[in-house]
């Protein structure tokens, strides 16, 4: 069958070109007979698919001598290897490209629709067809390559162009004052030259005449000092997706704002927007830059490396009319510089923040920031001891179509202890009807059951406990005792126990440290019910160094 030929070519990609061929044909039945292709050298651009190396430049096919007879590539047609394409990667695509100008023409198609350009390109938040894409990692390459040339335009339907921070591709010489004086202008030159390299390449984009009507995809990153040439010559789709970073030479974080608000409002195709390093995000005024709501196309947003969402925020979240995505990650990173000059963190604030998005959103990644930073925020941060929230019991239950969720388990589960109990909280209450998919995020390293408080993992579901590595299956939870592992996923039952209110709800992922909790009899008790109920719950575990490995407890043997 064409998939199972395609898993083969597939599998075999890392192998000689001519092993490739071999495998194929020895995975097929087919017995027509068609003359033989003729291989022939062409032209290409490097490509590297997702981070592995195809090659750096299409080079001649092996020497004959490498190849089978000529009986057998007789004896396979051109229809079967089509269908082997159709199920096949682009890497494979790539490869087959060199073996004949009927090859190369069949295979353009794939290798032109997706590109990503640039050896550091931000890609933004639509990344669903990235995995199949070719990446030019080099700039100046692929417009020498495809500057005079017309037949490729109207195969493109995404691109994604990297046009990242100067502090990023020409980062900043920390050497001697002379030698840091020399290097600037050399720096200085390489960024002029980089811009200009940058506009040549947006322009292969903007022709109408050469991509009538299929560009359908395009992102980049807009630098403030190229505000004017985007606004005149957008690419021939306008831009559809944009990541617009806050840059430290810009100054006043006002300008940064008024920056965003004018893009967004002149880039009418723009659905899809990342807003990077905003960092405090509480600062006062942002109504008289987002004051009319309801105006702009976007449907997706994403805050990445920002600060809290704060009341201020909401002003430019009530700007998409029908924002259906939103995610936001924190910049406070435990143990950075902004993690000591935090402020403190309100969950009910943000909770607050979102209704005014209740009607539209259809999914919703939650960062709030790290959980010892959420307290009240009228006492601050550095009070001790630290006033905490209340845990949330109808966070997002108003939400009207929010389809997939994913947040942190502490906002939730009182079994965290990262919050102040209540007796009136209840877990199941804080989701809508609507949901079809939970994540939830245990951003805390703290263990959930009394005997691995003192274990540290080392792998593969083993610890090292008093002196002695032991299997994570050996140990036991104790049953007359307080287990945060018991209390957790009894709150998790109460959505099998109340899955009348939660009748789209099918899975549930817990992200976790690996051996945060065992897998005792209870929790397996309580994983059944959901299952019966119709909720499957999936336990991934983070790929982390944890803090021993098997090595250093071995002494290193």
């Amino acid at each position: 069958p064409p998939r199972l030929i395609a898993n083969s070519v597939h599998n075999a990609s890392s192998r000689p070109f001519s092993n490739l061929l071999k495998v194929s044909l020895e995975a097929s039945i087919c017995t027509c007979h068609v003359p033989r292709l003729q291989p022939t050298l062409t032209t290409r651009l490097p490509i590297h698919v997702g981070t592995t190396t195809l090659l750096h430049l299409f080079k001649p096919i092996l020497p004959s001598h490498t190849m089978r007879s000529s009986a057998e590539w007789n004896t396979f047609p051109l229809e079967v290897w089509l269908c082997i394409l159709d199920h096949s990667s682009v890497g494979v695509h790539k490869a087959m490209s060199q073996l004949s100008s009927a090859f190369n023409e069949v295979t353009k198609k794939r290798l032109y629709h997706t590109l990503i350009l640039g050896d550091k390109a931000s890609l933004g938040i639509a990344k669903d067809a990235i995995n199949d894409a070719t990446w030019c990692r080099d700039l100046h390459l692929f417009y020498k390559l495809h500057k005079d040339r017309d037949d490729w335009q109207s195969l493109v339907r995404r691109v994604y162009l990297e046009n990242g921070d100067h502090r990023d591709v020409f980062p900043e010489s920390r050497t001697s004052p002379l030698h840091n004086s020399l290097s600037e202008v050399a720096r200085n030159r390489l960024i002029d030259e980089y811009e200009e390299l940058i506009v040549d390449i947006a322009s292969l984009f903007s022709d109408a005449a050469s991509m009538p009507g299929t560009l359908e995809f395009f992102h980049t990153t807009i630098p403030h000092f190229q505000n004017e040439y985007w606004e005149e010559n957008p690419p021939v789709c306008g831009i559809t997706s944009l990541s617009l970073p806050m840059e430290d030479d810009q100054g006043v974080e006002f300008e940064w704002l008024s920056r965003i608000k004018g893009t967004v409002d002149n880039a009418s195709a723009l659905r899809f927007l990342e807003v990077r390093d905003w960092v405090w995000t509480n600062s006062p005024g942002l109504e008289d830059f987002f004051d009319n709501p309801g105006t702009w196309n976007l449907t997706h947003m994403k805050f990445t490396g920002c600060g809290a969402l704060t009341e201020e925020m909401e002003y430019l979240l009530q700007m998409p009319k029908d924002l259906q995505s939103l995610t936001t990650t924190s910049c406070f990173t435990p143990g950075s510089e902004l993690h000591s000059m935090a402020d403190a963190i309100s969950i009910q604030e943000a909770v607050d923040v979102l209704e005014c998005v209740q009607d539209t959103l259809l999914e919703l990644e939650l960062d709030p920031g790290p959980s010892e930073l959420w307290v009240s925020p009228e006492h601050g941060v550095r009070q001790f001891p630290k006033p905490m929230e209340p845990y949330q019991s109808h966070a997002v239950r108003s939400f009207s179509k929010l389809r997939r969720l994913k947040a942190p388990l502490e906002v939730f589960s009182q079994s965290t202890g990262k919050m102040t109990r209540r007796d009136d909280h209840t877990f199941y209450t804080n989701f809508p009807s609507t949901l079809e998919s939970l994540t939830l995020e245990v951003t805390s390293r703290e263990s959930f059951n009394r005997a691995l408080e003192q274990a540290s993992f080392i792998s593969n579901g083993q610890v090292a406990l008093e002196g002695k590595i032991v299997d994570i299956s050996e140990l036991a939870c104790q049953e007359n005792c307080y287990e945060k592992a018991h209390e957790l996923f009894e709150e998790l039952c109460q959505l099998a126990d109340h899955k009348d209110l939660l009748p789209s709800l099918q899975d549930v992922h817990l992200l976790r440290d690996p051996c945060q909790w065992l897998d005792c009899e209870h929790v397996k008790q309580c994983t059944r019910q959901m299952k019966q109920s119709g909720i499957t719950v999936h336990v991934h575990d983070r790929k982390i160094e944890g803090p021993i490995t098997r090595e250093k407890h071995d002494g290193g043997f």
